[in-house]
């Protein structure tokens, strides 16, 4: 699946925050963001040139990780350090690389959800999970619900019975021989 595919599909599952998708797939060496820091400057011979503290655009992943997609999530960034922090209120952060003994390993939508699905369930409050009802605690909907098997029940097992069989078969129903052709 092509990542804007996979993206787009991300977006229409999960939505948005503010004018981003709340969950995106990356390729690591493709990334980059704003950062404020303090910077050392060096020739490609490696002789140093100035130190300077500036906002610049740097590298996200790429000296951490090689050749990767990356799962990643809208986060709000509460408070800033100023030195060395990200410019903006909003940040995607890394939820998961995705790898494979050291090489890229493409990913599918399916693989996502489910690791966007146990994320969204392990922040939530513990107020916040839905719970298993039990039909048991509701006596009308519990009976209906008893009613609806046995009524299956019944008809795999005797379906094709009728008054006249049930009587033959407990002796109490009579043949008139000739009556049947």
């Amino acid at each position: 699946m092509q990542l804007d595919r996979l993206n787009k599909k991300l977006e229409d599952e999960f939505g948005r925050m503010e004018d981003r998708a709340r969950y995106r797939v990356v390729f690591s060496e493709d990334e980059l963001e704003m950062r404020h820091g303090t910077y050392r400057d060096f020739t490609r011979e490696g002789i140093f040139l100035r130190e300077v503290t500036e906002t610049r655009q740097v590298p996200k992943y790429k000296q951490w990780v090689d050749a990767s997609y990356i799962l990643e999530r809208v986060t709000i960034l509460e408070s800033f350090d100023h030195e060395n922090s990200l410019i903006g209120k909003l940040s995607y952060e890394p939820l998961h690389v995705f790898r494979k003994l050291g090489k890229e390993n493409v990913p599918t939508y399916e693989a996502c959800k489910f690791l966007i699905q146990v994320v969204i369930e392990g922040t939530r409050a513990p107020g916040d999970y839905v719970k298993y009802k039990d039909p048991e605690g509701n006596p009308e909907l519990a009976r209906a619900l008893k009613q609806n098997e046995v009524d299956k029940l019944i008809e795999e097992l005797f379906g094709n019975e009728t008054d006249v069989t049930d009587a033959l078969a407990h002796k109490s129903g009579i043949v008139v021989p000739g009556l049947i052709n």
